[in-house]
């Protein structure tokens, strides 16, 4: 009896170990080499939770926020519970006004999307019409497929909760089980919401960017788009940096969802996004939206921009962009084909609508094109320094050099009228940069031919963007070599037939302000903070010997003291600085833009707008130790301006510039200096 009983536990054990056996081989081959079906059967039951984190700051020069991010609650719905909640006999309307009073959002926003996307769950169960009962598998099975199919439909079982790959499936989109609410709510609502359990109604947790810095430099910043990624401006430049680094923890549930466990080493650190330094200082740029404002308005222009740049680093300090509406501009009258020209009345022009309109900008400032970087105008005279030292440098004309300016009258060899706002009989070299005569310039520049004053051109860097990390920036336009004409040769000495923008202006000026042996090289212009990347002496190239650039110092300070003489009498009181600088004034007739498509331009009306204009000014200061280059356009200013003659650019922009510079230079603690003596005064007659 023994005997037998021995016999049958031995058995009994012998089998049993050969089970463990076999189950073991088979978690060996499920581990490592698992059948396609288990495969599809287990994948469904591991998921990943996102990680969430949190993207960097944007800082100005001073470490002043200008964006940052916090988190936030969404009110979420989910129509399919929220039917089912109504089908068991609860009342919507009353589950909606409570989440109203719970989460403190409008019934009428959380029932329109309810409504909206319950109605669209409707549809979508109408559309559900076809089942499909996919083929049996019929892939080769491996030679464990056998001992291991008791273990499949075990594990089939386990997973039952989810239909598998063998059941009926229905065609048809799924059903919508996410749908947010407009608006946010704070942390005592959302934990209100919990806590009022109600069906098909959830608190999602978000991540809301902020900008401290408000509209002052909205259209630098940028926004984020809604995966919280740089779309536009500095958030947009600086997005790799700013990103918070984050990953998915995986984790397998059970057959309700619920988390089972989570693997060994698959929960992922999250990091916050690294901070990014601008060189934009706040207050700098708030002096300059000021006095650009109080610009525009006194001269009723139709709008303005602003450049302040450091000239040694390149960094911009302050850059704006503002537009108003002007109730008297009509639109200009494009025409179809075969239509009738309308008459265009040169003696008495309608004042045209001549800057784009710009809806983004309505919808929000971080939206509006940046004019300082994607749109360009013609310079005019404040391109007159460049060729002035081009035409120096080449010793074609000494500074002391006395030309024939015709007393402001003249016509060139074949025929084009030329005139001078300061009109005398003779200038010398100086006085024809300082008085800004057309005649003398125009005279000079015939002394160069068409490929040294092309090359002129394009050694100040014109026609090339300045790689300044913000989107849309424009080239500028430079006429081809190929084209070049006797009529370019007489425009480009006087600033015209050609275009920039106003950073590559600002950015080329920057020669005459460096320091030392840096003088008369250009640098790069960058909104990267000096702490991020950028060297305090960054060089693209030398555009003109060091003597060279500082003989034309002397001339622009004259400028800038006639300028100030005229803002003494228009302006009573203001007729103190603490700041000499140098700088040049400039004003260009603005240009018809090509007509929108499907519309010609009428033969009456001209290229150039004959009484619309930009006025501009560029200047740099304090004039013994230059900290900065700031450059002013207000575009178009108004008809009683105009009838007055003080649309040009130092009648309009030079006093923007002037109270721009002084009160930035006292900002960044620049100790005040005498005003200039010598020479300077001397050349301001």
């Amino acid at each position: 009896m023994s005997s037998r009983a021995d016999k049958v536990a031995m058995i009994t054990a012998g089998l049993l170990v050969l089970l463990m056996g076999i189950v073991l081989g088979r978690v060996a081959q499920l581990q490592l080499a698992p059948s396609e079906r288990v495969t599809r059967l287990v994948s469904g039951r591991i998921v990943g939770a996102g990680a969430e984190g949190v993207r960097g700051d944007l800082l100005d020069r001073r470490g002043r926020v200008l964006s940052t991010t916090r988190f936030s609650y969404k009110l979420v719905l989910d129509p399919t519970l929220l039917y089912k909640a109504e089908v068991g006999g609860s009342d919507l309307g009353e589950l909606i006004l409570k989440a109203a009073e719970v989460s403190g959002l409008e019934a009428g926003a959380i029932g329109r999307v309810a409504v909206e996307k319950m109605a669209e769950n409707d549809r979508r169960r109408a559309l559900i019409s076809v089942v499909v009962r996919p083929v049996a598998d019929a892939t080769p099975r491996s030679p464990w497929s056998r001992v291991g199919r008791s273990i499949d439909r075990l594990g089939e079982a386990f997973f039952a909760a989810e239909p598998s790959a063998q059941a009926e499936q229905p065609v048809g989109k799924k059903q919508i089980r996410y749908a947010p609410v407009p608006g946010l709510i704070e942390l005592e609502r959302a934990q209100a919401v919990l806590a009022a359990r109600l069906p098909g109604v959830g608190i999602e947790r978000v991540p809301v960017r902020e900008y401290p810095g408000g509209e002052l430099a909205a259209a630098l910043i940028g926004k984020v788009g809604w995966d919280h990624s740089g779309a536009l401006g500095a958030e947009a430049a600086f997005d790799a940096k700013l990103r918070a680094q984050g990953d998915r923890t995986r984790y397998v549930r059970d057959a309700r969802g619920n988390p089972l466990w989570v693997e060994a080493g698959s929960a992922a650190n999250v990091t916050r996004g690294d901070a990014a330094r601008l060189t934009i200082d706040l207050e700098l740029q708030r002096i300059a939206t000021d006095e650009v404002w109080r610009g525009m308005s006194e001269a009723d222009a139709a709008a303005g921009r602003a450049v302040v740049i450091n000239p040694h680093t390149g960094g911009v300090l302050a850059m704006v962009d503002l537009i108003r509406e002007v109730p008297d501009a009509v639109d200009i009258p494009w025409i179809t084909e075969g239509e009738p020209d309308p008459v265009y009345d040169l003696d008495n022009p309608p004042r045209l609508r001549m800057v784009p309109d710009d809806p983004r900008r309505r919808v929000h400032p971080s939206l509006a094109r940046n004019r300082c970087v994607e749109d360009v105008y013609e310079p005019g005279s404040t391109l007159k320094p460049f060729m002035w030292g081009v035409i120096t440098d080449l010793g074609l004309a000494d500074i002391g050099e006395v030309f024939d300016t015709e007393w402001g009258i003249w016509k060139t060899e074949y025929g084009r009228p030329i005139k001078d706002v300061t009109r005398r009989e003779t200038m010398t070299w100086a006085e024809v940069l300082t008085n800004s005569s057309n005649i003398g310039m125009i005279k000079a520049g015939e002394r160069l031919t068409p490929a040294q004053m092309h090359a002129a051109v394009e050694r100040f860097a014109f026609g090339t963007p300045t790689g300044i990390e913000l989107q849309g920036e424009a080239n500028g336009i430079v006429t081809p070599l190929r084209r070049w004409s006797k009529y370019t040769q007489t425009s480009v000495s006087f600033g015209y037939e050609l275009a920039v923008t106003p950073i590559q202006m600002a950015r080329s000026f920057s020669l005459f302000a460096r320091r030392g042996p840096m003088l008369g090289t250009i640098p790069d212009v960058t909104i990267v903070g000096a702490t991020e990347q950028h060297s305090e002496y960054g060089i693209v190239h030398r555009a003109l010997p060091e003597e060279t650039a500082r003989l034309a110092i002397a001339p622009m300070a004259a400028t800038a003291a006639k300028m100030e003489g005229q803002l003494a009498e228009d302006f009573p009181g203001e007729d103190r600085w603490d700041y000499p600088m140098f700088g040049k004034s400039g004003t260009s007739r603005m240009v018809i833009a090509n007509p929108p498509a499907g519309y010609i331009k009428p033969r009456s009306l001209p290229a150039y707008c004959p009484e619309q204009y930009h006025a501009s000014f560029i200047a740099a200061g304090p004039t013994n130790d230059p900290q900065l280059v700031v450059l002013v356009i207000i575009d178009d200013p108004g008809p009683a301006y105009i009838r007055a003659k003080r649309h040009y650019g130092s009648g309009t922009a030079g006093p923007v510039v002037r109270r721009i510079m002084e009160r930035s230079l006292r900002y960044i603690g620049v100790r005040p200096e005498l005003a200039p003596t010598g020479a300077a005064v001397a050349l301001a007659d």
